[in-house]
């Protein structure tokens, strides 16, 4: 009997605690949530609005790996539990709702297809955000991320709210992402329904093996007056590229040398270069040089240490380069 008990009890430890966060495990595939099949550490099964759980039951979603602030209810935050009887278990809707929460919005009039959805008051979500915990567990170390989301707006009443996303590598310091901000209509349509903005941004990063990060999306009121419309979030996706450091060429396409470098950085390309732009290891922009004519980069004035060089090439194609400044 204590053998079946201790075999038993390592059988939910193991289901329970296999998975604590969005695993991202492979340069070779693009990972996606879409709320309505399982993703290991987001939710277990089609999220149908009956809350949030470290050990979900079919319908909710882990908090082990998404946590959700603001609501009058209370915070979510990692590995808490908010059961349906709360503004985080407001069940299923087509939309045009009243009361504040957490919902699974059905957005297609065709068939099921479930979004994470907010429907904000002035005492829910305003503001507010989701916060998604991921690990990269790829082997590789991260330094550009591919993300992409849908956001789907119910527009029926007169109040435009943002939903902007930023990225963290620490959970303390967040990089806004502005270039894929988005704001609602505040005019009201005639005949509302769900409208579709899909976002999309590349983004510079640097994310060792094992390490996690994070992935924000923040709601509040940004003009207008009276309730507000439903808001949802939908097919997330994200790949990366791992940097490669062993060589000079890139698909001998572009070479750069010398690497390590202290003042110019040289560089030859088989392709035409439409600009080339330098970031720092934590991703922030440092220098971009636009249409470049000189076959050389000027990097004296840049402090010593690491740094990404994103070549961008005629035709949209890209290749990242980790540069050396001695």
């Amino acid at each position: 009997m204590k053998q079946s008990l201790s075999l038993f009890l390592l059988v939910v430890l193991f289901k329970t605690n296999c998975f604590s966060q969005w695993m991202i495990t492979s340069q070779q595939h693009e990972f996606s949530i879409d709320f309505d099949s399982s993703v290991p550490g987001i939710n277990e099964g089609a999220f149908v609005g009956s809350g949030i759980s470290p050990n979900p039951l079919v319908g909710q979603l882990n908090s082990k790996g998404i946590s959700i602030v603001g609501f009058s209810d209370g915070d979510c935050l990692f590995e808490e539990l908010k059961g349906p009887k709360t503004d985080f278990g407001r069940g299923i809707s087509a939309g045009k709702v009243g009361s504040g929460g957490l919902y699974a919005f059905n957005t297609n009039t065709e068939v099921l297809d479930y979004a994470l959805g907010i429907q904000s008051t002035g005492d829910d979500f305003t503001p507010g955000y989701i916060l998604i915990k991921a690990q990269n567990k790829s082997g590789s170390v991260i330094h550009s991320l591919n993300l992409s989301y849908d956001i789907y707006c119910m527009n029926d009443q007169g109040r435009s709210s943002s939903f902007n996303f930023a990225f963290s590598s620490d959970q303390i310091t967040f990089n806004p992402v502005t270039d894929i901000d988005y704001v609602s209509p505040e005019k009201a349509d005639l005949s509302p329904s769900w409208q579709l903005t899909n976002k999309s941004a590349a983004i510079q990063t640097s994310v060792g093996v094992d390490e996690f990060f994070y992935l924000r999306w923040t709601h509040d009121d940004a003009s207008g007056t009276g309730s507000r419309d439903e808001l949802a979030l939908d097919n997330i996706k994200l790949s990366f590229t791992s940097l490669v450091t062993n060589t000079e060429f890139i698909k001998d396409e572009f070479r750069i040398t010398p690497n390590p470098c202290q003042n110019y950085l040289n560089w030859q390309s088989s392709k035409d270069v439409l600009s080339l732009r330098i970031f720092d290891i934590k991703g922030v922009l440092v220098d971009v040089i636009h249409q470049p004519t000189n076959q050389y980069v000027n990097i004296t004035p840049l402090p010593s240490g690491y740094y990404l060089l994103q070549v961008v090439f005629v035709g949209g194609e890209t290749e990242l380069l980790k540069i050396i400044k001695h």
